[in-house]
């Protein structure tokens, strides 16, 4: 990381207009857990001409993070994936707590199950009809627009419909339960950093005394169903996915997970859960350490040699031989 950050300085003394040299420092710090600087610099996004989510225009200004919010309206708007407005749906609660009215403004896919989230007034989607707003604010900016240097880790802060919950009880069979997923978006060009092979993935579950509950959605690999995974897909609600799916979490004594929105939705709902790393992951998930920043129910296990899944196998089976004496 040292020599990251000197070659990131050195780039913007060549370049001082040079938004990515800026971003990627960003992304280092963030890592380092150097909060106060990595989020000021990961405002150089909107400044990189590639950032794969386009700034969206309203007709009133931006919050800086300087005005007042009591008896102000503000509106937060998703930005990058599922996972990041799940992740980051935790700030609402932080904004309205200054004395605004928060509005979220959120994926299609996510917003019946964020109905309801602590510090919220409303939740919606694009082309739905606008509330009254003074300011807006993506929202991943909004620690920084904070000045929050610590990572605010109360869960749960999303929930499960108790409904659905009692509902998929009756549906899954008794015994141990562990929920899994492996993969994240195929189309994303550094998904080898984040899906475990799948050949791999069914040697993790091959042969343990469990009940395996597939999360992933979409076509399910045969290697997996012979490994033991039950697929509960055809019964899910495609328009609420995310609502089902909490509901199946709820019920679960584990969840394990890639790098994909499904880390963030068990860890949101304070679930019990193993994310599975490469020995170059994400920002958010930090260096070295098993437990996570983000969400305290959540133990990370990673590749000490890169590319090695395997190895990551060896250390969830391990972990699987006495997690029945803990759960």
């Amino acid at each position: 990381m040292d020599e990251a950050l000197a070659a990131h300085a050195r780039a913007q003394s060549l370049a001082p207009e040079d938004a990515l040299a800026y971003w990627n420092e960003s992304l280092c710090r963030l890592t380092m857990g150097d909060y106060a600087r990595g989020w000021a610099l990961y405002e150089w996004r909107w400044k990189w001409p590639a950032f794969p989510s386009p700034a969206l225009p309203f007709d009133v200004p931006l919050w800086l993070g300087r005005e007042d919010l009591a008896g102000k309206a503000i509106l937060l708007h998703a930005e990058q994936g599922l996972g990041d407005t799940l992740q980051f749906a935790r700030y609402a609660k932080l904004a309205a707590a200054r004395g605004a009215t928060v509005y979220l403004l959120a994926q299609r896919l996510l917003l019946p199950l964020l109905e309801g989230l602590p510090g919220a007034a409303r939740v919606f989607g694009a082309g739905a009809p606008m509330p009254r707003i003074d300011f807006h604010a993506p929202l991943l900016s909004v620690p920084h627009l904070l000045r929050y240097e610590t990572i605010p880790a109360s869960v749960p802060y999303l929930f499960a419909e108790p409904g659905l919950v009692t509902r998929w009880n009756q549906r899954l069979p008794p015994g141990r339960r562990i929920g899994i997923s492996w993969q994240g978006n195929p189309a994303y060009a550094m998904d080898y950093l984040r899906s475990v092979p799948v050949g791999q993935f069914a040697d993790l579950i091959d042969g343990i005394d469990a009940h395996f509950v597939i999360l992933q959605r979409g076509e399910i690999p045969q290697v997996i169903r012979e490994a033991g995974g039950i697929d509960l897909g055809a019964d899910v609600d495609r328009d609420h996915a995310f609502v089902d799916t909490a509901a199946i979490v709820a019920n679960l004594d584990l969840v394990i997970t890639s790098d994909t929105a499904m880390a963030h939705l068990a860890g949101a709902l304070g679930a019990p859960t193993w994310t599975l790393l490469s020995s170059s992951p994400d920002w958010r998930w930090g260096l070295g350490r098993s437990d996570c920043a983000w969400y305290p129910t959540m133990r990370l296990i990673r590749q000490t040699v890169p590319n090695d899944w395997g190895g990551v196998v060896t250390q969830a089976r391990a972990a699987l031989a006495g997690h029945s004496a803990l759960s």
